[in-house]
């Protein structure tokens, strides 16, 4: 056994085996996809992470790898829907497309208006001015905006965008689950958003993943992500062993803003599990920078006001009197120039001119445009030059300069514009550190969906930790004793999110404190017409009070040593500023413990304090057996002697110890208490709001599904309709109707095309099922007698074969049994043979006696007693057991005799009937028919083939009885033998004595052994 200081506990298998289910278990139900959203301005991005599927990019119902940013109510003719009735809703392309029809209920860039007030942003208006034919109004108190629709009475509450907004999340998140099917549920999410969001924006687009039914992970940066996704392909040295980390610049210029954000990207080396170490990747943000109205659409913007301008200057438009501003005002118009304005800009990036053409543009006026790429450059070049503000605002922010940085990788679907990047290779100096070296469009997505794998306990990826920036301060203001108002701050905006810090407060009763951070005033934020304020929080201490009193009373802790903290953090998964949690504390003084039952146990498994002896490692033992067992002999020696010496010592310390003082130390004492969170109004709806959402969600919900059911319906009736008009000009159908059964189906079906021309489309479902069901009930019929006609003859010719089968066997079950019985007959006659002929034998021997040695000769001796009992055990042969019974004879002649007659029968009926009328028995009845002749012989065949039983092993009681039974059976034939012959010599003597001719005195010795012998074989 090793010494106690180096034994190590090990814990027993079965408990080890119960943990590792217990984690199995737990790892199994974890599992589950989740997504990366790049929720953009224009176009909407997702990428999927599912087990066996590492990540995939979400397609659209068409089949494109990103899907405009859109949802659209196809209006009603009536152009408002009854009540209770809800609008059919379109996303994506068709969303796009449809916008030139119905472009006041087309709801695009949904993410640009996130938590900006309706009445003072810029953005709102100048996306009323893009879109002017959509109704946008404030929404309740929060000030945000919302949508009036026109497919809806003017009394119908307005859509907010964050309800809107669920509802593209929604069709996002159907697409990525036809993806994978029934196996893994959909619902875990990160989404990328811009660095400049502020607490209205967060709240915004966590209120619309809640109405979408999505748990979010957590957020990132768009330039993180696009980081997160480049860091995954390449691996950075360790700045532990002296590398130097990398600095890149990703710049993105979007659909709706351009922001500008530095990484720091290096490797650090770690403590991993144990005494190991590893090296992870960093990913830091450390500054960004932003310009949140200069992206693709402001370049649009730029297309769309020449377009609208030339149209005026052409000689069809000067003679509408018209003015450009007219033109854009035309909600049709203008959104047939902003959905070809897009492409106009996306051509000129690759050629140097391109033209597009309308047809009755604007009042039936048709337009043909032609624009240059110089041409646009001119145009655009204001626009070009505030490239250079997040730029600059971002260097500033991480301190850096132009020099410093590694790379600028180019991000955007903006960013492939030649004049974009002519101007970015200005701001660099160096053309070489523009990259192109991810994918402009899916970086984000793939770095969001990274992120999330790295959240989700259900994979394990590459250790990236990415720090993402809190980019505004963040404040508390709470009042002191005197009452006064008091404002410090917490976090800085280069503080990361998740970051914590603890704060102490002198309250020692309930107080509140404001968590918030100061509202940007910048071009494009919520707050820019210069409305200076603050967004946060009110956080409401509860039970501080009972906190302090079990302080005073249980540790007897006085007032004024009681101290009062709080944590707050930044929320890691939205990276919204919060308290986390409070204490009140005091600190005492107590005398010091002696080790515990608990510290004992850490020492006996080799957990005891570093440096105290109890962890060394193990020694080698290199003495022999020899030196072990002298060892053994000398302490057994001087055991006697050492005993009294160890009793006097310890008796002598116990002493010394009693004598010593007690040791004090400084014990801290803490109690928790709670806090009860207040969002400031612009932050929140209220829940009986939010629950309204929820119910006209679901009812969409609802209604897309009956809709989509009707017109499943209404397919499957004209489908239907088409199919039984072909039929009435195929012979191989009309054949097996009459002409009154055709003219119905013809006239039916002449009303029911009628019906669905004039009221189909607007009819119910369960009315478009009648109007179905009653065209097959007239079809259907007809069709059945087609295809029994057609099955028929192959499935009768198969049920005489199967016939002729049996009555094959049936002779050879015959033939089985006759042989049977005259093997039987062979055998018996056999058997009577050897009797006869053993008796025969006895007889000779005693004849042979009599005449030629006299009675004396009676006597047995060994020969002769060995042929007579030779003789009278012949072997009697057993007769030949029969394959078959007459039993199985019966059964299968009698199913053969039934399915024979009952075909004859339905075939003679079927002869007699005509093409039209209903056969007497179907393909179904000849199948079962052929299956239980089947069964019948497969019953008897089955029967023969079964194996004789195995003998059963016998156990060693078995055998000990099996060995008696034999030697008693041994006794009682000896016995039995013995008997015999005893009344074999008494007969002789008997003879010897009464004989008077010795023939008849022979034949009467003779009778008698063999009754006697009779007697013997009995009792054998």
């Amino acid at each position: 056994m090793a010494p106690p200081g180096r034994r190590r506990a090990t814990l027993p298998s079965l408990s080890l085996l119960i943990i590792s289910l217990l984690f199995l278990s737990q790892s199994v139900a974890a599992v589950s996809a989740v997504l990366g959203i790049d929720l953009g301005t224009e176009y909407i991005k997702a990428v999927l992470v599912k087990p066996g599927t590492p990540l995939e990019i979400v397609l659209s119902k068409d089949s494109k790898r990103k899907e405009p940013s859109v949802v659209s109510f196809k209006t009603p003719k009536s152009n408002a829907v009854a009540k209770g009735v809800f609008p059919e809703r379109f996303y994506g392309s068709a969303a796009q497309a449809l916008s030139a029809r119905f472009p006041g209920d087309a709801y695009f860039n949904l993410k640009q208006l996130l938590g900006l007030p309706q009445d003072t942003s810029t953005v709102v208006k100048e996306y009323k001015a893009r879109y002017p034919a959509v109704e946008l109004v404030t929404y309740n108190k929060r000030g945000t905006t919302a949508f009036k629709s026109k497919s809806f009475e003017s009394h119908e509450t307005p859509f907010p965008v964050e309800e809107l907004l669920a509802m593209v999340l929604k069709n996002v998140v159907s697409n990525a689950q036809t993806m994978t099917g029934k196996a893994y549920k959909v619902s875990n999410v990160v989404f990328t958003i811009p660095p400049f969001s502020t607490i209205e924006e967060k709240s915004a687009l966590e209120l619309a993943a809640n109405l979408a039914g999505l748990k979010v992970l957590g957020v990132v940066s768009d330039g993180l992500a696009v980081g997160i996704n480049y860091a995954t392909s390449r691996k950075f040295e360790s700045i532990n062993d002296g590398a130097k980390p990398e600095y890149h610049m990703i710049y993105d210029v979007g659909a709706g803003y351009t922001t500008a954000t530095i990484l720091k990207m290096q490797g650090r080396t770690v403590k991993d599990v144990g005494k190991f170490n590893k090296t992870v990747q960093e990913v830091i943000v450390m500054g960004t920078g932003w310009d949140r109205t200069l992206g693709g659409d402001a370049l649009n913007h730029v297309i769309i006001q020449d377009m609208a301008t030339k149209f005026i200057e052409s000689s069809a438009g000067k003679k509408l009197g018209k003015t450009a501003a007219d033109v854009l005002a035309d909600g049709r118009a203008s959104a047939r120039l902003w959905k070809d304005a897009e492409k106009v800009r996306q051509v000129l990036s690759a050629n140097q001119q391109t033209q597009a053409s309308w047809e009755e543009l604007y009042q039936d006026v048709d337009f043909k445009y032609k624009l240059a790429r110089g041409d646009f450059e001119k145009q655009a070049e204001p626009f070009a030059e505030r490239l250079a503000a997040p730029f600059a605002s971002a260097l500033k922010a991480a301190n850096l300069t132009a020099a410093d940085l590694d790379s600028v990788i180019l991000h955007g679907g903006a960013i492939r514009t030649p004049l974009i990047q002519k101007h970015l290779e200005g701001l660099v100096g160096d053309s070489s550190k523009l990259r192109s070296n991810v994918n402009s469009d899916e970086a984000a997505a793939f770095g969001a969906a990274f992120k999330a794998a790295s959240i989700s306990p259900s994979f394990r990826v590459k250790e990236i930790r990415a720090y993402d920036s809190a980019v505004y301060p963040t404040w508390i203001q709470y009042k002191k004793k005197d009452g006064k108002t008091t404002q410090q701050k917490i976090f800085t905006s280069s503080s990361h999110v998740g970051a914590s810090k603890v704060v102490t407060l002198p309250h020692q009763e309930d107080f509140e404190i404001y968590v918030f951070q100061k509202r940007p005033t910048d071009a494009g934020s919520p707050f820019e017409s210069g409305a200076q304020g603050n967004s946060g929080s009110t956080f409401k201490s509860t039970k501080l009070n009972d906190a302090i009193a079990k302080l005073t009373k249980d540790f007897s802790c006085k007032p004024e040593d009681i101290s009062t903290k709080v944590t707050l953090r930044l929320d890691p998964v939205w990276g919204l500023p919060e308290v986390s949690g409070g204490t009140v504390s005091c600190d005492r003084e107590v005398a010091e413990k002696e080790p515990g039952v608990m510290d004992n146990v850490k020492d006996f498994l080799g957990f005891g304090k570093k440096g105290d002896g109890s962890q060394k490692p193990l020694k080698d033992d290199k003495k022999d057996s020899s030196s072990s067992a002298s060892s053994s002999e000398k302490s057994s020696s001087s055991s006697s002697s050492s005993s009294a010496a160890a009793k006097s010592s310890a008796k002598d310390a116990k002493d010394a110890k009693d004598a010593k003082p007690a040791k004090t130390t400084i014990k801290t004492e803490t109690v928790k208490f709670d806090f009860n969170a207040e969002h400031d109004d612009s932050t929140t709806v209220p829940f009986v709001e939010q629950k309204f959402i929820n119910e006209r969600l679901r009812l969409f919900g609802v209604s897309d599904k009956e809709r989509i059911t009707r017109e499943e319906d209404l397919n499957n009736l004209e489908g239907f309709t088409y199919k039984a008009r072909d039929l009435l000009t195929d012979e191989s159908f009309t054949g097996f109707a009459s002409k009154p059964m055709l003219k119905d189906i013809e006239d039916l079906i002449k009303a029911t095309s009628s019906w669905v021309s004039e009221e189909g489309f607007t009819a119910a479902s369960d009315i478009l099922k009648e109007k179905l069901k009653a065209l097959h009930a007239l079809v259907d019929p007809i069709r059945r007698r087609k295809d029994e006609a057609e099955k028929r003859p192959q499935l009768t010719t198969t049920l005489r074969e199967a016939l002729s089968q049996a009555q094959s066997f049936i002779k050879i079950i015959e033939e089985s049994i006759e042989s049977s019985a005259k093997s039987a007959s062979s055998a018996a006659a056999e058997a009577s043979k050897s009797v006869e002929d053993g008796a025969s034998s006895v007889t000779s021997a005693i004849k042979g006696e009599t005449t030629d040695g006299g009675l004396e000769s009676l006597e047995e001796d060994e020969s002769s007693s060995s042929s007579t009992k030779s003789a009278t055990t012949t072997a009697i042969p057993e007769p030949f057991m029969p394959q078959y019974t007459a039993e199985d004879l019966s059964e299968l002649a009698g199913s053969y005799k039934t399915v024979e007659e009952w075909l004859e029968k339905k075939l003679k009926e079927q002869d007699a009937l005509k093409p039209w009328e209903e056969p007497v028995f179907d393909s179904k009845e000849i199948s079962s028919k052929a299956t239980d002749l089947n069964n019948a012989l497969m019953k008897i065949l089955t029967k023969k083939m079964k194996p004789p039983p195995k003998p059963k092993s016998k156990s060693k009681s078995a055998k000990k009885a099996a060995k008696s039974k034999t030697d008693e059976a041994k006794s009682k034939a000896t016995d039995a033998a013995s008997k015999a012959t005893d009344t074999a010599s008494k007969a002789t003597d008997k003879i010897k004595e009464e004989v008077s001719t010795p023939t008849d005195k022979a034949k009467e010795a003779a009778e008698t052994v063999k009754s006697k012998a009779s007697d013997v074989k009995d009792e054998l």
